[in-house]
């Protein structure tokens, strides 16, 4: 893979937050944090509130799912990934919980 930038990133596709998927196809937080499917809006959303740098590409498949195409997130941190992941899901709930009032 070429190396998209000198900062330091990680790669997080929405099936890690997916509330339907089991963690053996991906979910990598709790079920009680995980959402339905995200939406790219709600993603970029949150990210823009969590002021994390991030990068959109499109039409790529999880590993794990290589037949469903959705999108991937490149965020450029210099924190743990599995912190970032749930500080994202927290938000995403919030983010599903005040859509619905």
């Amino acid at each position: 893979m070429k190396r998209i930038s000198k900062e330091k990133y990680f790669v997080l596709y929405p099936h890690y937050f997916d509330r339907k998927a089991p963690r053996s196809l991906g979910r990598r937080v709790p079920y009680n944090l995980a959402t339905d499917f995200p939406s790219k809006d709600r993603v970029v959303s949150v990210l823009k509130s969590l002021n994390l740098k991030f990068e959109i590409q499109d039409n790529v498949a999880y590993p794990r799912v290589p037949t469903k195409k959705s999108f991937r997130v490149i965020v450029f941190s210099s924190g743990r990934k599995q912190q970032t992941i749930k500080l994202i899901s927290s938000k995403l709930k919030e983010f599903s919980r005040d859509n619905k009032t």
